[in-house]
């Protein structure tokens, strides 16, 4: 008994192994994309100046946001500072580069992973619901992509399923009470959207599942240091709230949180956990009188419980605020995934190879997140199209050939060129992919504020191909500018150099599973990344 359950721990760290490898492989194969250029950027700036300043001493980042940043001292106050220390501590030990960018964030992934494991075996009483978990969440592209961008996303999820853990060591061995204060302040000053809706399903587990077990004394003193760090990020970012709520008023109709909701559960259910499915099997094995099947023991309901509480509180509090994006909902995972390691751990007692297909299809395919209820296979809002969300994928394999093969996105073909190519000083007019050229190119001096819309002459000029009708009507406007000034007259005086690469719009980010570039796309006339380079006199 004892051998088997050494086997498990090692069988624990191959597989954590594997994940990290997984993590870390071909790091700084693709570019920064804009945000992870944005988070390098001002973390480069910290170690110059020992604070989050917008500004480097010749380029602003995000100058058309001017109420993101204080003026005079150019603090950058919109995004709370955690990931910003982090990178600059990082950029200390590794030097500046995006591998060194994306590290802290990685290793938080290494954490959740390892925490997912601990947990299953110190509160779930289980190391093969654990194994489970791990595969489950070692595979998921989801977490591994999010988990590998120079953000916070990472950190997030980290942070979260660690202030779980912890308020489980809180209620079992009734200590850990500092840990979970530290790790509540740390989540305040790494994104406040994450931190309300698990500071409030703490407060609702402590009140209506754990009463008895908690010191409430204790209990209430790490909350009011909690919300008074939490209030004092906010008394910093009160400007940009202020300002987001001028430009983008929420809208609370009924219809608006459907919308919300109907969002969520699609990501969820598509690109998470087939919630349907599991839906629909557990329905079946009632109907053929199998309810035993799921049958869970005192402590795994007390956990799951737990989970779901969780799960509500954040489900409902996206769903209100209307951040529709998957980078929002990536703290999840863990969550989710341990709620299927229990599922298929019952499972499997009771039929093993069915499981095994299961797990297969769970790892390498997106079959069971297809046959989704009407209200779940509705196309997401917006633009998109249904088909591409009902679409057979294999994301996982798709991953593995993303890390084995080369892709050149358009920012690292611009980049590269000028880096070859433009001199020290060099003016390049750019909007879209600005971030890049300041972290990669911070020789040269980036005009991406009104300047851009000015007749001149700088010695580069960037023109996206997607990009003219967005930036003429959010940018230009938020900056007052004249969009017929002809400030695109000048392009006969410029040599345009065609570049190798697709001039895409969202770069490789993680958000949106079905534009991730997995496979580099064709590249065509129409849609080849380009830039303009000022002719010399002759």
């Amino acid at each position: 008994m004892i051998m088997r359950e050494k086997v498990f721990d090692i069988l624990a760290v191959i597989l954590i192994l594997i994940s990290v490898a997984l993590l870390f492989a071909d790091l700084s194969d693709n570019f920064l994309c804009n945000d992870e250029a944005f988070t390098a950027a001002v973390g480069r700036n910290v170690l110059q100046f020992g604070y989050p300043r917008a500004f480097d001493g010749t380029n602003l980042v995000y100058p058309y946001y001017p109420k993101l940043i204080l003026e005079k001292s150019f603090l950058w106050i919109s995004d709370t500072w955690t990931q910003f220390y982090l990178v600059a501590l990082s950029f200390v030990i590794f030097g500046v580069s995006d591998w060194a960018a994306r590290f802290p964030f990685v290793l938080s992934g290494v954490l959740t992973l390892i925490l997912s494991y601990l947990f299953c075996r110190h509160y779930l009483r289980s190391k093969i619901a654990g194994i489970f978990s791990l595969l489950l969440l070692g595979t998921s592209v989801p977490f591994l992509l999010h988990s590998r961008q120079a953000r916070y996303y990472g950190l997030v999820i980290a942070l979260c399923f660690a202030i779980f853990y912890c308020y489980h060591r809180v209620i079992e061995k009734k200590k850990g009470y500092i840990c979970l204060t530290a790790l509540f302040v740390a989540l305040s000053w790494t994104n406040h959207a994450a931190f309300v809706p698990m500071f409030a399903c703490t407060w609702l587990m402590a009140l209506f599942m754990d009463r008895k077990d908690i010191k409430w004394k204790k209990f209430i003193s790490l909350s009011v240091v909690s919300v008074l760090f939490l209030g004092a990020w906010l008394y910093i970012w009160w400007p940009t709230f202020v300002y987001d709520s001028a430009e983008y008023p929420a809208r609370l109709s009924l219809l608006q949180v459907k919308k919300n909701l109907e969002f969520q559960l699609r990501t969820i259910n598509n690109y998470f956990m087939p919630v349907a499915f599991w839906a629909l099997f557990m329905l079946f094995l009632r109907i053929f009188k199998k309810r035993e099947v799921f049958g869970l023991s005192a402590t795994e309901k007390k956990v799951l419980k737990r989970i779901l509480t969780v799960l509500l509180c954040n489900v409902a509090f996206f769903t209100l605020f209307g951040m529709r994006t998957m980078r929002y909902y990536v703290q999840y995972l863990p969550f989710l995934y341990l709620i299927e390691a229990v599922l298929l751990l019952k499972l499997f007692k009771w039929k093993k190879y069915p499981t095994i297909v299961i797990f297969l299809l769970l790892i390498f395919t997106n079959f069971l997140s297809r046959p989704n209820p009407l209200f779940l296979t509705k196309g997401l809002p917006g633009k998109f199209d249904v088909s591409e969300h009902s679409k057979f994928r294999t994301y996982f394999p798709d991953y593995l050939y993303e890390l084995t093969h080369e892709y050149t996105g358009p920012t690292e073909a611009l980049c590269g060129y000028l880096k070859s190519n433009a001199k020290p000083g060099d003016r390049i007019k750019i909007i879209k992919g600005d971030l890049q050229v300041i972290f990669y190119n911070p020789e040269l001096t980036v005009i991406n504020d009104a300047r851009y819309y000015k007749k001149t002459y700088p010695e580069w000029i960037v023109m996206r191909k997607y990009w003219n009708p967005i930036y003429e009507d959010v940018w230009g406007r938020g900056m007052e500018i004249d969009i017929e000034a002809g400030y695109l007259d000048v392009l006969d005086r410029y040599e345009k150099i065609a570049l190798p690469a697709v001039d895409s719009i969202r770069e490789n980010e993680p958000d949106n599973m079905e534009t991730h570039f997995f496979r580099a796309p064709v590249i065509t006339p129409e849609n080849q990344m380009c830039v303009y380079r000022l002719k010399e006199k002759s």
